[in-house]
């Protein structure tokens, strides 16, 4: 080591920085940590207490191509549809690139399922019936509801991951809507 003036100096940039921090600014609005519309991405860069912070290097399509830019701190927006990884690293003025990555995966479910519904067994006071849906992403659960066939709102089920149900406490008799 050399000192000038008494004050010991040291080489600049000996260490890499910190990971930088990834996540999401706004919570999932589906379930299952689902999104259902664009996300925005809050990418900033890790500490390095030698050289300082400079540049962020990021992906956001899970590593395959990297986007390097000047700057500390970047808002991504994440469009696409299904799963998409975001990862980034932060780069020091020496050039050192952090050693661990920050990530953030996000999932993102813009389009509504399709659903059908399958009346089976009839009876006097109950209805059997099956749910089928497709959708992209999967079905996490379906939600039987059924309401008097004059009526204008619903009575809603719960939501529940059978693809069979039994509407039960009907009127013999009565006329009713049934939705899946």
């Amino acid at each position: 080591r050399k000192e000038y003036n008494n004050f010991p100096m040291r080489p600049l940039g000996g260490l890499a920085p910190n990971a930088p921090t990834v996540s999401a600014t706004t919570n999932p609005d589906g379930t299952n940590s689902w999104y259902k519309g664009n996300v925005t991405i809050r990418i900033t860069a890790g500490a390095d207490a030698t050289s300082g912070a400079y540049q962020l290097k990021y992906s956001t399509n899970g590593g395959a191509n990297y986007t390097t830019e000047t700057l500390t701190s970047k808002n991504v927006t994440i469009q696409a549809e299904g799963t998409t990884k975001v990862i980034a690293y932060t780069i020091d003025r020496a050039g050192h690139q952090s050693a661990a990555a920050g990530e953030a995966t996000v999932k993102i479910d813009k389009t509504n399922p399709t659903a059908a519904l399958t009346l089976g067994t009839i009876g006097t006071t109950t209805v059997v019936a099956t749910g089928t849906g497709t959708d992209a992403n999967g079905i996490a659960s379906y939600r039987y509801d059924y309401k008097l066939n004059s009526a204008t709102n619903w009575t809603n089920g719960t939501a529940k991951t059978a693809t069979s149900h039994t509407y039960t406490g009907l009127k013999d008799g009565t006329k009713y809507d049934f939705r899946v």
